[in-house]
């Protein structure tokens, strides 16, 4: 993987990195949305996103300097080949960021070390570069589904039980559109190693 360059310096620009969701995971949740969307009226009047924009954000940049952002770029592409490849489960869906005052529908997952690790790995990278983030705010791992302000009781589903690995860390650029946010990718690492050959590595 190579930043693009070309696109990382331009200007100030709205950043973030994620992990993309696995297949898997992400034929189980269309399945799941689809039938809510199809017999629940009610999720009728949510503005749901689309497949293709899954994601499970690590960190939240806000508007990044495009010299910090290069920076960033580089300390990952340093780094990213001793990052373990994380893993996953789900843990429930819930309204964010509560019942009572919802803003989206979510999928909470449950987080293995690898995914905290990294999450920590890449937090410590961005104050490096002189990019601000929140360091008070606790680290849930989830995907935003849905956006809206429906108070209707989510159906109880059962969940897949199987765990996935997550291995595309891909670096987001935000940009506002007439219905919503699009998102540009401006770079991307794809973590492959396993625990053993992380070791080995080292």
């Amino acid at each position: 993987m190579k930043p693009n360059d070309d696109s990382v310096v331009v200007q100030n620009m709205r950043a973030f990195l994620a992990l993309d969701l696995d297949p898997f995971s992400q034929d189980k949740l269309l399945q799941m949305v689809s039938e809510w969307r199809s017999v629940e009226r009610e999720f009728q009047i949510l503005r749901w996103v689309a497949p293709a924009q899954w994601h499970i954000t690590l960190l939240f940049m806000g508007d990044v300097a495009p010299e910090a952002l290069l920076k960033f770029c580089q300390a990952v592409e340093r780094q990213y080949h001793y990052w373990q490849k994380p893993m996953i489960e789900w843990s429930h869906f819930e309204w964010f960021p509560s019942p009572e005052k919802p803003r989206a529908l979510v999928l909470v997952l449950r987080a293995d070390p690898a995914l905290i690790a990294i999450r920590d790995a890449v937090a410590d990278i961005s104050q490096q570069c002189d990019i601000i983030i929140n360091p008070e705010k606790k680290f849930i791992p989830h995907v935003t589904i849905a956006r809206g302000k429906s108070r209707y009781k989510l159906p109880a589903v059962e969940l897949p039980s199987e765990s996935t690995h997550l291995s595309e860390l891909i670096l987001f650029r935000s940009l506002p559109e007439k219905r919503g946010t699009a998102y540009q990718k401006l770079a991307h690492w794809r973590l492959s190693v396993s625990g053993t050959e992380n070791k080995e590595k080292l």
